[in-house]
């Protein structure tokens, strides 16, 4: 099949784009063509390895992209015109109730009753609790005005939904061709064993290390808890070092509760020494109350934490609870100072954790996959083929 990937500006720093290029391989590896576009204006590494298969097209898009967010008019344009003028098999959009996704894909459908459109949809924006309620300011209003119109509306469109989790699943009750599929992971490979260790950091043998990854400025009130028990039981002589990844801004956050010395900041590092380094931690926590908008997406980090296979504390969220009942992979808590505290107690003395058995890491690699997760989709595409 010949397959477009449409998607709208990203961070350069968005895990977001390696999703992008690790989907675009493994429909390759099926024996499928595709052609990604979004706006860029930075280098990519996956991008000269897969157009070196000569299976990919990758557009120069660069005119448009001081823009995120799928608004931008002239990138509507240039993605309306590319979809009118050359044809394919599947579509597959996302965020796809934007302007710049929506539009082309109306426009085509009307040109074009034989392509598959699919969109997958990662993230409620509309409504109380959603991605919107955090937005700010006077150029938000028209954002949050549009999204709450079109956001559901939208999915009509489209001729299949990945949900990314259940209770976008369940938002969607009209529609009859959904599917949902949860973030995927890499499988270990030689090449995620760098050698590092923790002197090469500048821990200690007796340092109790947490790892905490991908920080943003967004998250200071979901990691709010953490941090107040960690200052805490640094306070009291605990040995806690944190690894962590993400922005300065995020970072100076979390060095005003637990000290500069207590942090190793490993930054925007390779993938392949981010997941290596991590591996030296104790443990991982991911905060992830159990909010509306928590509830309706998926943290892509966790398949980090998979592949790393130290065990994670986190929340009792959405689909992370059925996860967690079904895998056995670390512990639940509630996002509260105390719960922390004991649990992390219960580590640093290693009391109880020894009776726990080993971790589900290998059973659940296996099962969220790349490799697994694109033929999951490619049977979703041929059971909509089948329905026409």
């Amino acid at each position: 099949m010949e397959i477009l990937i449409l998607a709208h500006k990203l961070d350069a720093k968005s895990s977001i784009i390696r999703i992008f290029f690790r989907n675009a391989e493994e429909f390759i590896k099926l024996g499928h063509k595709v052609t990604i576009i979004f706006p860029h204006n930075f280098i990519i590494p996956e991008e000269h390895r897969l157009v070196e298969s000569n299976n990919i097209f990758l557009p120069s898009v660069k005119i448009f992209s001081f823009l995120r967010g799928g608004i931008n008019p002239l990138e509507i344009i240039y993605k309306t015109f590319f979809l009118i003028k050359y044809k394919f098999d599947v579509v597959y959009v996302y965020r796809g109730h934007r302007p710049a996704s929506l539009i082309p894909v109306v426009f085509e459908k009307i040109f074009n009753n034989k392509t598959i459109f699919l969109e997958e949809w990662w993230e409620w924006y509309s409504g109380p609790g959603g991605l919107n309620s955090r937005r700010k300011g006077i150029f938000s209003v028209p954002i949050k005005i549009y999204d709450r119109l079109f956001e559901l509306s939208s999915k009509k469109f489209y001729d299949g939904i990945i949900c990314i989790t259940s209770a976008l699943y369940d938002r969607i009750p009209k529609i009859k061709n959904k599917i949902v599929l949860h973030g995927a992971s890499e499988l270990p490979d030689t090449k995620l064993n760098i050698s590092i260790s923790k002197s090469d950091l500048g821990f200690s043998e007796d340092d109790f290390i947490i790892g905490i990854s991908n920080l943003k400025k967004d998250d200071h009130q979901d990691y709010l808890p953490l941090y107040q028990s960690l200052s805490k039981m640094i306070s009291k002589g605990h040995k806690i070092k944190l690894l962590v990844t993400g922005d300065e801004e995020a970072i100076s956050y979390l060095r005003s509760f637990v000290g500069n010395e207590n942090i190793k900041n490993l930054g925007w590092v390779s993938y392949e020494k981010y997941i290596s380094t991590f591996k030296l931690v104790n443990v991982i926590i991911l905060p992830y109350p159990n909010e509306p908008r928590n509830i309706g997406r998926w943290p892509n980090k966790m398949g980090d934490y998979f592949l790393i296979g130290k065990p994670i504390i986190t929340n009792s969220t959405g689909d992370i609870k059925k996860l967690f009942d079904n895998y056995k992979l670390g512990y639940l808590v509630k996002n509260i100072e105390s719960e922390y505290i004991q649990i992390l107690t219960k580590f640093i003395n290693k009391r109880n954790i020894n009776n726990h058995g080993n971790y589900d890491f290998d059973k659940v690699l296996s099962e969220f996959s790349f490799s697994r997760r694109i033929s999951k989709i490619i049977d979703f595409i041929k059971n909509i083929k089948s329905k026409r």
